[in-house]
């Protein structure tokens, strides 16, 4: 380890960081580590939950229409018929992470639609004016040469690539669209589309403004509520089988597009075209229209990106970061995605030498060298390094600056993004992996924060920038899956790299990532969300907001419950919040069905006065509200009333080692404890934790731990690390209810 490190220690270890870039690192890494999974865990089913009050997985299901158009040619009976049975009439989307399902289920209409002659013909008239005539490349002539022979010499045949947003943009101006799905499926006439073809695109880098072509797409859609899926086009091999097939064992072998996505020229008869058309639909509708999520969704309005640009070259060569990466890009396209919501990001530039010396060894134990086809890599491992800052942000902020974070964690999220630059190929985890939206060391379904390793001659002279790759990978922290990535009951988990020819930036298509399936840069680069990501991000958003307002609900119905109350009994505040609640779910439910998510067209046009009922989003929004209201109102009724103390069946042992006392604390009766007071009377607790659980310091001597979501159930135990300045001094305990009640005490 030691010849690596001297690969990035180029001299003697000197503080040349402020402190207040020091306290800004901590404060970011605790506040998203150590705190975060807090705030977004979503609470279990509990068994001592009456039926009535259980939180619902599914909170309902919503009416979606699909338009399948077919563009020259007729949709006869046999079709609809052949393809319809091979449909999805409804699906649940998943948040990936938990394999548990968001909380809507979708029920499917399909309408099946034969465009008149005159657009057909408008349509394909329009696309020869924006193809360009270019040498055929070799995916497309090597299908020519090995299955198509009989179409000619490839040296004589006509290859055209026609502009795909050109062609998004006509179809948006010239089709009559509504809120409602549609997929356009080409099959031009011979006379009509006279040449093989694929679609294309130019893209801007915006930290270089180096241009990149995207050729070889068969479709393309994502700006608007459509995609279109040209049969005629291609076919193209994306990606490169040589990028996944060295290991026939590897299952993304059987899912690269020359395999499942053929053109009409290699389909043989009507049931085959049925199975690839509906093959087409089902992953349209499930990776486009209504995705699953990386992690769940969670909402706050204050966000704040902090990103650490972190040099590793031998020359710390990367000092002006302004040609890499672009802050107020980035918050721009976040503020445009998630509503109301105020973005700030800010890049703080570090040169590894200048690093605090404890901080650097967290960052080198991250490093591993690994040797691929005779060539050096670096991979930055994410477990330790998330589990290194850890540890190393603990030690850097006390327990008054950890409470001050829990309190602004109420409405603010904090996302961290480190960005490491090597001189070699870097990657992290595995080879091909240029960054990640990491999990949190506590719960891996949580997500903590952006990790990305990039090397200098991508960064200095490919001409692609950094921000697009920030945006990406931190959009995955937000929610957002990639467009290949999804779920459905028939198959789990699964990837269609097809629908990776998607206007978002969480595309793979990219320059650097082979983009475009050939031996050169060549890809796409969108620094920007299209509607697909708003619509996704809108839903997922809702449906968190829902469930975190029927959570509230029922944890106020438990303290009611707790405090003695019956229904006849409610104070009418109660019932009328609770009658509002449900009010709003209902006016969720209804704009989920008339596919309003959120008017992010009035959102962003600040000359427009918003109405803040107009969608779904705002009567969740409104339901969460209330729902956090009627959680304050019930637990300002438990000052007026007065109950016993009940005794339970608890049982608490302490060992002592030499530093640390380790507490268990046993629950052996039915009523789930969700505190513990720990109280010192002769010594100063200096430190406790406990995983998954809030902390409260009430003076030197006593200490809180506590859970909204995660209590101590029959016959369960809670494991609590105390470290004090008197080990063997009286240690007085006592458990607690939902509500803050004593349950029972003791001494150990």
């Amino acid at each position: 380890m030691e010849s690596a490190r001297s690969v990035f220690i180029s001299k003697p270890y000197s503080i040349a960081l402020s402190l207040s870039v020091v306290l800004k690192l901590a404060t970011t890494i605790a506040f998203s580590i150590l705190l975060i999974f807090t705030l977004l865990s979503v609470p279990v089913t509990q068994a001592y939950l009456s039926p009535e009050h259980e939180p619902k997985e599914i909170l309902f299901t919503s009416e979606m229409q699909i338009n399948l158009v077919v563009v020259g040619d007729e949709w006869s009976e046999e079709d609809e018929q052949g393809i319809s049975s091979r449909l999805l009439k409804s699906y649940k989307p998943m948040i990936l992470n938990e394999n548990t399902p968001i909380g809507v289920e979708y029920k499917y209409n399909y309408t099946f639609v034969s465009a008149p002659e005159f657009f057909a013909t408008q349509l394909y008239t329009f696309m020869k004016t924006v193809a360009i005539d270019v040498e055929m490349p070799e995916p497309v002539a090597r299908w020519v040469v090995s299955e198509h022979p009989e179409f000619g010499d490839v040296q004589q045949i006509a290859y055209r690539i026609i502009n795909a947003p050109e062609v998004e943009e006509f179809l948006s101006r010239s089709w009559p669209m509504e809120d409602e799905y549609t997929i356009f499926f080409f099959l031009p006439h011979e006379d009509e589309l006279n040449y093989l073809h694929t679609y294309g695109m130019l893209t801007t880098d915006p930290d270089t403004d180096a241009e990149f072509l995207q050729e070889g797409m068969m479709g393309f859609g994502g700006s608007y509520r459509f995609y279109f899926i040209d049969l005629t086009a291609g076919p193209w091999t994306y990606p490169p089988m040589s990028l996944f097939c060295e290991d026939a064992e590897n299952p993304l072998c059987d899912q690269v597009n020359h395999v499942k996505n053929k053109n009409i020229h290699d389909i043989s008869s009507a049931e085959e075209i049925y199975d690839v058309m509906s093959e087409y639909v089902n992953n349209a509708v499930t990776l486009l229209f209504t995705p699953s999520y990386v992690y769940s969704p969670f909402y706050r309005i204050n966000h704040e990106l902090s990103i650490f640009l972190i040099d590793f070259t031998a020359e710390r060569a990367l000092v002006n970061t302004d040609q890499y990466i672009n802050s107020e890009l980035i918050d721009e396209a976040f503020s445009n995605l998630i509503p109301y919501a105020e973005w700030t990001s800010n890049v703080i530039s570090l040169n590894f030498d200048d690093l605090p010396e404890d901080l650097q060894e967290t960052f080198l134990n991250s490093i591993e060298f690994r040797s691929i086809e005779g060539s050096e890599i670096i991979i930055v491992k994410s477990d330790e390094l998330i589990d290194g800052l850890d540890k190393w942000a603990l030690g850097e902020l006390t327990e008054e600056e950890l409470n001050e974070l829990r309190m602004e964690a109420e409405t603010r999220i904090f996302i961290p993004v480190f960005i490491f630059i090597f001189d070699s190929e870097a990657y992290v985890d595995e080879y091909g992996l240029g960054g990640i939206a990491a999990s949190s060391p506590v719960d891996p379904s949580i997500p903590c924060c952006t990790i990305i390793a990039s090397n200098k001659n991508d960064v200095l002279f490919t001409g692609q920038g950094l921000s697009v790759l920030t945006i990406h990978e931190t959009a995955h922290v937000l929610g957002l899956a990639h467009p290949h990535d999804g779920y459905r009951s028939d198959t789990g988990e699964f990837v269609d790299w097809f629908y990776d020819w998607s206007y978002t930036p969480l595309t793979y298509s990219a320059p650097t990532a082979n983009g475009c399936g050939l031996d050169e840069l060549c890809g796409m680069i969108i620094p920007d969300f299209g509607r697909f990501n708003f619509d996704a991000i809108d839903r997922g958003l809702a449906l968190s907001l829902l469930n975190e307002a029927q959570l509230n609900v029922y944890d106020a119905v438990l303290l009611l419950d707790d405090l003695g109350y019956d229904s006849p009994d409610l104070p009418s505040e109660i019932i009328s919040a609770l009658n509002s609640i449900e009010s709003d779910v209902q006016g969720a439910r209804q704009h989920f069905n008339s596919m309003n998510y959120f008017n992010y067209i009035t959102f962003r046009d600040t000359s427009n006065l918003m109405n803040p009922m107009d969608d779904a989003f705002d009567f969740a929004l409104r339901a969460f509200e209330t729902s956090e209201q009627l959680l304050r109102d019930v637990k300002s009724l438990e000052s007026t009333i007065t109950k016993p103390t009940p005794q339970l069946d608890i049982s608490v042992t302490i060992k002592q080692t030499e530093k640390l006392t380790l507490i268990s604390v046993q629950n052996n009766d039915e009523l789930p404890l969700f505190g513990v007071k720990l109280n010192l009377e002769d010594g100063l607790i200096k430190f406790v934790k406990t995983r998954g659980w809030d902390r409260d310091r009430i003076d030197q001597n006593t200490v809180i731990v506590s859970t909204d979501d995660r209590p101590i159930t029959a016959g369960k135990s809670l494991k609590i690390i105390l470290i004090s300045d008197n080990p063997n001094g009286s240690l007085e305990w006592s458990v607690l209810s939902k509500a803050g009640n004593e349950l029972g005490k003791g001494v150990s």
